[in-house]
């Protein structure tokens, strides 16, 4: 995969607002209940192994970074420095979501894992049924118009959210999943 080079210049905002909830709040309204910071340029950058698709997560000083070189980077807020990557089986495209000492995220194959914060080390896996995936005749205009073959960007990931001690995702089985 080639290499991407991800910038971070909100990783340097007040405590305060760097920790709000991913999109302003738990809903992703989208809404903060401050203007932030005014940003200064660049701090600090920080090369993974691949692209990243979804939105870098705050907390505690923490930088959370999902990659779909399959891995979940924690890097230092202040310095950029990674504190611990963790490897996944599949490319990770979910934000992650932080809460009471856990980082949870969903895998490509739609399985919601949890992680210590602080070392990384998995927790638990909760796999949900399956993934459906979108395949028909003709897609996107590929050859040939006989054969049924799957999207290759039939790409659907739910991001995790967490309230009162639970997560909630969706998954391309049909469920949204509560899992305690």
């Amino acid at each position: 995969m080639r290499s991407l080079t991800v910038v971070l210049a909100l990783a340097f905002c007040p405590p305060a607002w760097a920790q709000a909830a991913f999109h302003g709040n738990v809903a992703r309204t989208g809404v903060y209940s401050s203007a932030g910071p005014a940003l200064q340029g660049v701090q600090w950058t920080f090369k993974t192994g691949g692209p990243i698709v979804a939105s870098p997560v705050i907390a505690d000083g923490v930088v959370y970074i999902a990659s779909l070189d399959k891995h979940l980077y924690a890097v230092e807020q202040a310095s950029g420095k990674e504190r611990w990557k963790f490897q996944s089986r599949l490319p990770i495209a979910s934000s992650v979501a932080v809460a009471d000492g856990s980082v949870y995220f969903v895998s490509s194959a739609g399985a919601l894992a949890s992680l210590d914060a602080a070392t990384g080390k998995p927790r638990w896996v909760f796999a949900a049924e399956h993934e459906r995936r979108f395949e028909a005749k003709n897609l996107h205009g590929y050859p040939p118009s006989q054969q049924t073959i799957p999207d290759a960007w039939d790409l659907y990931v739910s991001s995790p959210a967490v309230a009162n001690g639970v997560v909630y995702f969706g998954s391309t089985d049909g469920f949204l999943y509560a899992i305690d």
